[in-house]
């Protein structure tokens, strides 16, 4: 669900990379809708003679975060090894898998968790040598890419030899059914927790949220929408001088969809939010994510009345 509103950009978000267009872009821009998919998995035949499909074999990129389904993700593609899966998973319209890696100690290094979510790529910006304002060590061609969750799954097998990057076997994980009045009381909990918490958390950053009327959803600050609609805006006729309108994203109506917002709207550490991508239905997501919403919320508007004594103390110091 998506409601237009009256955004004006804060510095926190127009000052984020990819948000201010530079007349220096003579990158070549790709967009793969996500419609346009093949099938990925080996098939096999039952004994009634019908086909079924068995394990998927994917890329898999271990990094320091979780992707739930329905998420967009940005991602700088500098390293070789994965610019090669990259340029697979293009060539082949293969999704990847991104798995948080696990951090137990040097033996276990770049070892991944095994619940996971499948990637898409919906747009490609590839940057030639030299042109990348990102400061990372890398040499050659980099790439700038969108991509969205799609579907958790569990690795059932993983490859070190195909590649030089990680590969896996997969099974869909599906989240078990709930019943619906249960799903629908716990979801309503949760909007009303998150409407404080994230009025909160975009205040730390700076920005300023509007308290959401009763009965409306909150807007969401969805990165790519954003700066698609601040691209939109700078890139317009000019006509007007007053607040420009945008379309911003916000919180779902169907629970299992809120359940994976949520979670990635979470400002927690990257193995709590594997524990929620683990959890087997949506329905315990979402009452995990009211307990730490409960939790969370009382925490961050401390550090916020912390952070305006601070600013006032300094201001009176000014004075």
């Amino acid at each position: 669900m998506t409601a237009k509103h009256s955004l004006i950009l804060h510095p926190f978000i127009s000052g984020l990379p990819g948000s201010n267009p530079s007349p220096r872009r003579p990158y070549r821009l790709r967009r793969f809708p996500a419609a346009a998919r093949i099938s990925h998995r080996r098939r096999s035949t039952d004994r009634r003679g019908v086909t079924v499909p068995d394990a998927q074999r994917i890329p898999l990129f271990p990094l320091n975060l979780v992707l739930f389904p329905g998420q967009t993700l940005p991602l700088h593609i500098f390293e070789e090894r994965y610019k090669e899966m990259l340029k697979r998973c293009l060539r082949e319209n293969l999704p990847f898998g991104i798995v948080l890696i696990k951090e137990t100690g040097r033996a276990s290094r770049g070892s991944p968790h095994s619940v996971g979510t499948t990637a898409y790529v919906t747009s490609v910006n590839e940057v030639p040598e030299g042109r990348c304002t990102i400061p990372a060590p890398h040499h050659g061609e980099c790439y700038h890419i969108i991509c969205r969750g799609d579907e958790r799954f569990r690795v059932t097998n993983l490859d070190r030899r195909e590649a030089e990057y990680l590969v896996g076997d997969i099974e869909q994980l599906p989240d078990e059914s709930s019943p619906p009045p249960a799903m629908a009381m716990v979801a309503q909990r949760v909007v009303s927790l998150f409407d404080d918490y994230y009025r909160s958390l975009v205040a730390l950053m700076g920005g300023w949220q509007r308290e959401t009327p009763p009965g409306e959803p909150t807007m969401m600050f969805d990165m790519a929408a954003l700066v698609a609609g601040q691209a939109q805006v700078q890139g317009g006729s000019g006509e007007g001088d007053g607040p420009k309108a945008i379309i911003v994203p916000s919180l779902p109506d169907s629970p299992a969809r809120l359940a994976n917002v949520v979670a990635s709207e979470l400002n927690v550490q990257p193995e709590v939010k594997q524990e929620l991508l683990e959890l087997p239905s949506a329905l315990a997501r979402l009452q995990r994510e009211a307990e730490i919403l409960s939790e969370e919320t009382p925490q961050m508007q401390e550090r916020l009345q912390q952070q305006h004594r601070r600013r006032y103390t300094a201001f009176g110091m000014s004075n």
